[in-house]
């Protein structure tokens, strides 16, 4: 689904009615530049579930400092990527599906931005896609795919993305690394969802919103993309306060 139709909400909320059922872990990939960039964050995202991080952090002991209860997130990040190369990320990796596989609970694994992440690899800071990148790719997602195969019933992954993921590996001829996975396409609000929206957020201020002022609002806006809805009741409101009307 494009941007602001709000994938993340979503995932977060499924986390949310999910809790007691499954340990859910939420892997934000939107900065990742790399295969091992995203093992790391998949480790971090295991740092709310003690008995889980304890099992990471093992995994990782040859790599950590002395005292690394008091070292932040943002400085393990750095010490896990150092322990990570080219030839061992798959690796590492499988043995983080391992140790989630074998938690009490199943587990739901959230990957934001998978074809950001996937298009980043495939076309490099230049733009050209090269038989070297192309592999890496296929390496990547030939991973995800593998665990998801591996681990069925214990382990359930949703992938995300504010760019399409289909046409992405269909151009790099790698359509066969998500035949495991049903793709979902998350469509903008239908006109009721969106006037229920701005009905909602008038009274929440108080304010008795004409029908016919919703209405003329929907037309302006034609698409309704759920944060464009909230922002331009936002800037209506804002702009009304100011004339004092």
């Amino acid at each position: 689904a494009p941007r602001r139709i709000g994938k993340t909400s979503l995932l977060k909320e499924a986390a949310r009615r999910l809790e007691g059922h499954f340990l859910c872990l939420y892997v934000d990939l939107q900065k990742a530049e790399s295969p091992a960039d995203a093992v790391v964050e998949l480790s971090l995202a295991a740092h709310p579930y003690k008995p889980v991080w304890d099992r990471v952090l093992s995994s990782f002991q040859h790599a950590l400092p002395d005292g690394v209860e008091t070292v932040k997130l943002k400085d393990l990040s750095i010490v896990f990527r150092s322990g990570l190369t080219a030839d061992n990320w798959q690796s590492k990796g499988d043995n983080l599906f391992q140790i989630l596989a074998e938690q009490d609970q199943p587990v739901a694994l959230f990957f934001d931005e998978v074809a950001i992440l996937a298009n980043r690899i495939l076309r490099g800071s230049d733009y050209i896609i090269t038989e070297q990148r192309r592999a890496q790719v296929d390496a990547f997602l030939s991973w995800l795919r593998a665990n998801s195969i591996r681990h069925q019933g214990r382990i359930s992954m949703v992938l995300t993305g504010s760019i399409g993921l289909e046409p992405l590996v269909r151009q790099a001829g790698l359509s066969a690394t998500l035949n495991t996975f049903t793709p979902f396409h998350l469509e903008p609000w239908n006109r009721d969802v969106a006037a229920g929206c701005l009905q909602a957020l008038s009274n929440g201020y108080g304010l008795d919103l004409n029908p016919d002022a919703i209405e003329k609002m929907l037309d302006r806006l034609g698409v309704y993309i759920p944060h464009h809805v909230q922002m331009f009741f936002d800037h209506i409101y804002q702009a009304a306060r100011l004339a004092g009307s």
